[in-house]
């Protein structure tokens, strides 16, 4: 899950500009529906006006959760550039690798992952796993590396997050 690191204010330039930046990805995801998001939603009936009555925290967790069905489905390159440019969405600091995006993965590309992110070196440390023996584990203890053992996410964005 896309978790939104920066500090949840309360003013209200703050607030119509999460509503705006909700509406936005709504508006892109209707065709793929937005139940799951926002119950009701309808594009004609003036959803600025209801989104800025939602409490700061949960419009961030609604766009959070826009934010990763939209890039599941339609983002191209432009989208990506608009969304980090102009909307002040930092990849490097405000991705974060969750267990769907793994679970997308082979095999052979989490070990890669691990050994980028230096997830295999923390595990060396902690005694858990010898970086040579990863590829011997199963795709799920792999992944259950990645969120088990301590090991902070943290500005970890994966090259080929960044490249894109």
């Amino acid at each position: 899950m896309v978790v939104w690191k920066s500090k949840v204010t309360h003013n209200a330039t703050d607030r119509m500009l999460s509503a705006a930046i909700l509406t936005y990805l709504l508006d892109k995801l209707e065709p793929y529906g937005t139940e799951d998001i926002l119950p009701g939603y309808e594009p004609w009936e003036a959803p600025i006006k209801t989104l800025y009555g939602f409490e700061p925290v949960e419009i961030q967790n609604r766009i959070s959760a826009a934010f990763i069905k939209l890039v599941e489905r339609t983002v191209d390159d432009d989208d990506l550039e608009f969304l980090t440019t102009e909307l002040g969405f930092d990849l490097k600091k405000d991705f974060l690798i969750d267990r769907p995006y793994l679970e997308a993965m082979v095999k052979d590309e989490i070990v890669a992952l691990a050994k980028e992110i230096g997830l295999d070196k923390h595990l060396k440390k902690q005694g858990v796993c010898e970086p040579g023996k990863l590829a011997a584990k199963k795709k799920g203890e792999l992944i259950d590396f990645f969120f088990d053992a301590g090991f902070d996410l943290t500005g970890k964005t994966p090259k080929e997050v960044l490249k894109k």
